[in-house]
Order: structure tokens, then sequence, then C-alpha cells
């Protein structure tokens, strides 16, 4: 309490306050130990709004509290089946009272929780017995609203501005609005990188490249898996014979576009065939015999695990979209080279992405993609990312001064009477008579 009331009398306006506790563990550089399982109760809110960047977000934020504290968190959120597939067993579905099913981007401001059955549906409200101790927003969804700590009052009503911790997606705007600003860049906390592990997976026979691209009116998905595919012609058409393409399905849309990319392939004479595998069926472009690329659109979807699997085995060229996507390429493989779908409120990301890579041509929708005019001998340097940029370099000592603080607030009733008068008073000025009272 001596070092609080020092911070207290220096800290320069009253929402600083909030931030007394932790920035106190701190600058006493606290650490906490694995041995906290059981002795914290901390809730994870997953709130996905398009795609499974979100919820792989969460995933690896409840796996690093198991790993660096022992801490088997609960998990809150709005799509309760994707975590129960991976293992999870305190999942609880966030839903407004009356809807059936997961609506995408929905506002927190109206839900409630509810227990699950074994499939992840949402059965009756649920009576949580016991408060936590932490509430942790992983991450807070910006697409449609600010960041506000008070919207999770609506579902657990003892959230506060002490025990509730928002974290951002990548490089969202205004970082300071959140305890952890996730990204790269001055002032953020790094990328959610982990000690990749893969998973079994399906044996692909020809050598293979992947493409995980989002499908998204805003942007010109064809032209960018045309301007990767054109370099990879260029760059292993002499060295493999047949070449197999991963795709998501949603890139054989465009039937238009394809064509005339096949057409460039064939004219250049990367290959003779250009084969499109769906799941039952085989579409050529060309019967004769020869050179073979394959748009290989009979593999996914897939579950996470044997999805990133198949990175193990894919030619050291990837074109990916999405903040754990990027993540994941530059956990588990530090010899390959990313090309970046550009969705357009990642123009932040991509820019800072660029700097750390040390490659201009990823801060560009126009190039970020991949050139056919570029090098084929580019290599980017993604082990000095994963360890300069990590969360763990950047974000875990304030992770554990916020546990840290957590767990003393359960035996310190002087820390319990800081905190009460805090959030009774509206200026910090009276926080400091009542604290001499």
């Amino acid at each position: 309490m001596e070092d609080i009331n020092y911070q207290v009398r220096h800290v320069k306006s009253y929402n600083s306050l909030y931030d007394v506790p932790w920035k106190t563990n701190l600058e006493r550089k606290v650490t906490v130990s694995k041995r906290l399982g059981g002795k914290l109760r901390i809730a994870l809110v997953c709130h996905p709004c398009y795609g499974f960047g979100d919820i792989v977000f969460a995933l690896k934020m409840y796996n690093f509290m198991k790993e660096w504290y022992n801490i088997d968190c609960t998990m809150i959120t709005t799509k309760p089946e994707p975590f129960l597939k991976n293992g999870l067993k305190n999942v609880y579905c966030l839903k407004t009272p009356g809807s059936k099913t997961y609506i995408e981007c929905e506002n927190l401001k109206t839900m409630k929780i509810y227990n699950i059955d074994r499939k992840g549906r949402p059965t009756v409200r649920a009576n949580l017995k016991h408060e936590f101790d932490l509430i942790m927003v992983t991450p807070w969804i910006g697409t449609d609203y600010e960041p506000n700590k008070n919207i999770v009052k609506n579902f657990l009503p003892y959230a506060n501005k002490f025990n509730t911790i928002l974290f951002s997606e990548y490089n969202a705007p205004e970082p300071s609005k959140y305890d952890f600003p996730t990204g790269i860049g001055k002032g953020l906390v790094g990328l959610l990188v982990t000690r990749f592990k893969f998973e079994k997976t399906i044996s692909i026979k020809n050598p293979y490249l992947m493409v995980h691209l989002t499908n998204d009116d805003r942007v010109d998905v064809t032209r960018c898996f045309a301007n990767f595919i054109k370099l990879m012609c260029k760059k292993y058409h002499k060295r493999y014979n047949k070449l197999d393409v991963i795709i998501p399905k949603h890139i054989l849309n465009d039937s238009d576009g394809l064509q005339r990319l096949f057409a460039y392939i064939k004219k250049r004479g990367y290959y003779e065939n250009v084969v499109i595998k769906t799941d039952s069926t085989l579409k050529i472009s060309s019967v004769r015999q020869g050179s073979t690329l394959t748009l290989r659109a009979d593999i996914g979807p897939l579950p996470y695990a044997k999805y990133t699997g198949l990175f193990k085995n894919c030619l050291p060229d990837v074109l990916i979209t999405g903040d754990q996507s990027v993540t994941d390429i530059i956990s588990c493989c530090k010899n390959y080279n990313i090309y970046y779908q550009i969705m357009p409120w990642k123009t932040n990301f991509a820019k800072n992405l660029a700097i750390a890579l040390g490659k201009d041509f990823i801060r560009k929708v126009s190039s970020s993609c991949g050139l056919e005019k570029f090098s084929i001998r580019t290599k980017l340097n993604l082990k000095n990312v994963a360890k300069n940029y990590s969360f763990e370099k950047l974000g875990k000592p304030k992770l554990d001064a916020i546990l840290a603080f957590a767990l003393e607030l359960r035996r310190n009733k002087g820390l319990q009477r800081f905190i009460d008068i805090v959030m009774s008073s509206r200026k910090r000025q009276s926080v400091i008579s009542k604290l001499k009272q």
C-alpha cells in the first residue's frame, strides 16, 4: 500500500488510478509462477466476427494462461462449438435472449451467459457460482463499436475497470483504449507467437503451395491470387513438373478471371496443363500430356490443427490473410516467405509488418500478394520478427503484474479499500483525501 499511495500522489488524472496497482507490480518487476493454478478464477470472453482468427486468438491466450500460470480459464463465447472441438471443458455460450443462432459481429450489449449441451448449443441461463478474479476480452472486436468495459457488465455485473482487461486485434485503431494493444509498432505488445507444434494431417503426393485467402467483396481476391501464382510458376516450373496449390473453394467463384490466369500460365510456358480438383471431380483445361499445375479445392475445410499441419511440408512460400495466419507462419516456419492479402482495415498492420520484415512490398495492396517481376531468391527474416515482436517478450511482463495484483487483492484488505475508494470517487484529489483518512 505504501507503493500505491506514492503512485496515487504522482498520477496526472483520475483514469490513471485504475492502472496504479499493476504498474506498482511492474516497477517492482513482480513475476508469477505456474503455481497460480487453482488460486485465480479467470474468464476469457471471445466474440468472433467473421473468419476463424478471433477464435484462434482466444485459443492462444487460453494456452498461454495454462502454460505460463497453470490456470484453466473459463471460455465465455458467442461461438462455443470450435472451442469444444479443441478440447476446452469450461465453455459457456454468450447470446441475446430469444435468439437461437450465432449472429456475426452482434453487439455485446444485449447478451447473457448460457449453459451449453455437448454440441455447443445453448440451453438455459447459466448460474455461475463464483465471481471471476479477472475477465479478459480476447480480443475486443472493434469493427462495430468502441472498446467499453461497461458493456461487459451486461452479462457479468461485477465487471469493472480493475478486473476487466481488453485485448485488441492486431494494430487496431486508437491502441490507448485497450489494456493490451496487440500487433507490431510503437507502444504495441506484439504478436501471439507460439511454440508451434504441427499436428498430423493428410498426405499430399506432389510438391504443394498453401493459399489461405479471405472471401470479401472489398478486396480483389482473384488479382491477389493471380499475382502470387504467376510468381510461384516463375519460381518452381523448372524445378517441379507437377505442382499443387491448396486453395479455399471460393477462389473458384471467378471462373473468367481464372481462365485468363490459366491462359497466361500456358502462354508463358510455365505449365502445359492447369487442373482444378474439387471434392470429387477434375476439370481439365487441357487434355494433352505434360507438366501440370493443379489447384486443390478438395482439401479444406479442415479443423484448425489439421489445417495448420499442412504447412509443415508445403513449399516455403505462402499466401495468407488474417492476423493469426501470419502469426502461425512466423511461429512455425522461420525459413518461409510470406505474401499477404491486405484487408482495408489492416493497412497499418501491413505497414508495420513490412518494416519488421524489412520488405517494402508487403505494405502495398498492389504488391503484397507477390508480383511476377520479383526475384525468386526473396528471403524474409521471420526468425527476427518472432524474437523481437512476440507477446511473451512485450506483453507478458504486464500480464504478470496484473495477475499478481489479482492474487494480492484476495488477501489484502488495504488494496480492496483502495479499489472501493477509486470506484466511489470521481476525482483524483478525492481519492487522495479519502486515503489519508
